[in-house]
């Protein structure tokens, strides 16, 4: 798919931005490209993507839930035992949707599932860097699985691309 975005605003310039798939490919004005899609970029301006240096990215599906609570009480009553039910589907639904719809382009995700959020980030286009998470409680047994958990996390990052 190619799409040709006409007469946008950027650094004080009136220019033509022309994409093929996932690339900007060239700009400039008074581009002249077939275009699959031709937009009018008239009124609009081109900014470079946002970068959200702390995400719990699938978290955004409990936006308002409970949100006038104090901490504690809203973690240990509503946030842990709904992450508790959620599935892949959830995670992979929430976690990049608001991202995109913002302008975020990369984040730094630290949550449950890495490798849902890992899929999602690779399929959308984002760049993320994605953490593994552990929630030990102090445990040493407990610690120690997270921390193979973790280490096999690392050993899956070739399966992705540099983004």
């Amino acid at each position: 798919m190619s799409i040709l975005i006409k007469n946008v605003l950027f650094n004080d310039k009136t220019i033509d931005i022309y994409i093929e798939g996932k690339e900007i490919k060239q700009i400039g004005a008074g581009l002249s490209f077939p275009a699959d899609k031709i937009l009018d970029g008239s009124r609009k301006a081109v900014i470079p993507g946002f970068v959200n240096a702390h995400t719990h990215a699938a978290m955004t599906l409990f936006r308002g839930f409970g949100d006038d609570m104090p901490l504690m009480p809203w973690l240990e009553q509503k946030i842990w035992p709904n992450e508790a039910k959620m599935t892949r589907e959830d995670v992979y639904w929430g976690a990049c949707l608001e991202m995109i719809k913002s302008g975020t382009t990369t984040f730094f995700d630290m949550y449950q599932r890495p490798r849902v959020t890992a899929d999602v980030t690779e399929e959308m286009g984002l760049r993320g860097i994605i953490a593994g998470v552990c929630f030990d409680g102090f445990d040493k047994e407990e610690a120690e699985k997270c921390k193979r958990h973790n280490e096999r996390l690392i050993q899956d990052v070739d399966n992705y691309s540099k983004r």
